[in-house]
Parts: structure tokens; C-alpha cells; sequence
């Protein structure tokens, strides 16, 4: 019988770690800890959403699962948080309910092979810099964005819904915002359509799964959109982009 492969990836947590020891941040520690708080909350929204033939709901949990679990290296449990939200073509949400256990078992996997809990290290307050909005309701993918743009000497902010995002517009005044395609009571072109005409309204780019797709494209490029980038997306491509976009972080 072949051995199960181990629960998680060492090169996701191999990867993270040169990437602190890079810009001379703890990335591990945060995400790691954050998976730990969210993703038994999560798994439990799934069996929720299953079990009451919510079929949004089963989704929306089923892909907030799925990238929590890739972010730290959990390959597996992340393909099956991917089979429960894309849905086999004939299977009602209710006939899930088999896989709840199934990925009850791995997520307990995960979190005994994940590292120890340890306290975090608190940020320095940022100079003036290039500011970015990152607008995201996953709140391990905003915690990766925001300490990757930090580190690299960008000031940053996060946001998660939509009226979050349009305070934050109004005080923090980003030179750019960084925002995910669906939020949990929007979505980029209702957010961007909002933006149109305000003051010192923020460059947009999108990160969205289907960056690629011309008909989603041409639904943002009418409200000026900057750029549409895939998701997930690395660290590095992420500032490249950035800068290819003319938002490197700058100091004044």
C-alpha cells in the first residue's frame, strides 16, 4: 500500500521562511498562527452550509478552506476544499456531507504537523509611503499581502467589505488599491464602479482566479482598471507587478 503523503508541503514553509529571512520579516509565525484560529471555523461553516443544502454558502467556505490550506502548505486538504467548491456536474450539495469527515481527518493533520504557536513580533509604523488598500475577505491572504508590501516598504491597510473599503478610501487615501474579485457583499466592478468620480480616487488592481478571461476584463477596463493579476499570486511576481504598474514603494 503507498505511504500518504505527509500532510504538509515543506517547501510552502521553506519558501515562507526565505522570504522573512529576505526582507527580515516573520511570515511563518502569522500566517501559521492564523490558519490555526481560522480554519476549524471555517471547516465548520462548510458542514453547515452542506448540511442545510446552501449552496453559496458551501462554496463561499469550501474556497476560503481551500486557500487558507494552500498558504501553508496543505496541498491535500486544499485540492479537497477545491473538489467540494467546484462541485462534480450531478451531485447536490447535500450528497458533500461523505466528504465533511474526510476533510475533518485531514485538517487535524494539518494542524499537528503545522509549527508551534509563538508570539508575533509587532510591525514598526510606517513613514509616508506608497500607500495600498488591500482589499480582501480571506484574512490570511490580506495578512500574506499586507506583510509581503510592508516588507518591501509599502504603507498598508486592509479592508474586507464594502464599506470598509470606501472609508478607508477616505482616510487612509491609498495611491492604490489592491482588490480581490469577490468580497463577502461585493464584488471588484460594484467597488470600482463606486470609485468612479471620487476624489483622489486609487489606481485598482484586481487579483482575481480568472485573470486571463477577456469578458471579466473588459467589465473592469470601463471603469479604468490598472491591471488584473491571477491569483494566487507570489510574493515577488506580486511587487514586480507592482512596479511594472509604476507603485514602487517610494518614500517622501
Amino acid at each position: 500500500m503507498p505511504l500518504r503523503k505527509p500532510a504538509l508541503d515543506p517547501e510552502t514553509l521553506a519558501e515562507l521562511s526565505l522570504l522573512g529571512e529576505r526582507y527580515g520579516v516573520d511570515f511563518t509565525r502569522p500566517i501559521v498562527n492564523l490558519f490555526r484560529r481560522d480554519a476549524p471555523a471555517r471547516l465548520e461553516q462548510l458542514h453547515k452550509a452542506v448540511v442545510s443544502d446552501d449552496f453559496e454558502g458551501t462554496e463561499r467556505a469550501a474556497h476560503s478552506l481551500r486557500g487558507s490550506a494552500a498558504q501553508v502548505g496543505a496541498m491535500r486538504l486544499a485540492s479537497l476544499g477545491r473538489y467540494v467548491e467546484t462541485r462534480p456536474t450531478g451531485h447536490t450539495t447535500q450528497s458533500l456531507r461523505r466528504w465533511i469527515p474526510v476533510l475533518e481527518n485531514e485538517l487535524n493533520r494539518v494542524l499537528a504537523a503545522l509549527p508551534g504557536d509563538a508570539p508575533e513580533v509587532p510591525s514598526t509604523p510606517a513613514s509616508r509611503r506608497t500607500r495600498v488598500l488591500v482589499a480582501d475577505d480571506e484574512p490570511h491572504i490580506s495578512l500574506f499581502l499586507s506583510s509581503v508590501l510592508g516588507a518591501e516598504g509599502y504603507d498598508t491597510r486592509e479592508a474586507a467589505t464594502e464599506a470598509r473599503i470606501m472609508d478607508e478610501v477616505a482616510s487612509f487615501h491609498p495611491d492604490l488599491l489592491l482588490l480581490d474579485w469577490f468580497l463577502t457583499d461585493t464584488t471588484a466592478p460594484d467597488i470600482m464602479g463606486r470609485l468612479d468620480g471620487t476624489v483622489n480616487r486609487p489606481a485598482v488592481v484586481v487579483l482575481s482566479s480568472r485573470a486571463q478571461d477577456s469578458s471579466l476584463l473588459r467589465q473592469l477596463d470601463k471603469h479604468g482598471l490598472t491591471a488584473c493579476l491571477p491569483k494566487p499570486i507570489g510574493p515577488r511576481a506580486l511587487v514586480q507587478a507592482l512596479r511594472d504598474a509604476g507603485f514602487g514603494a517610494r518614500t517622501c
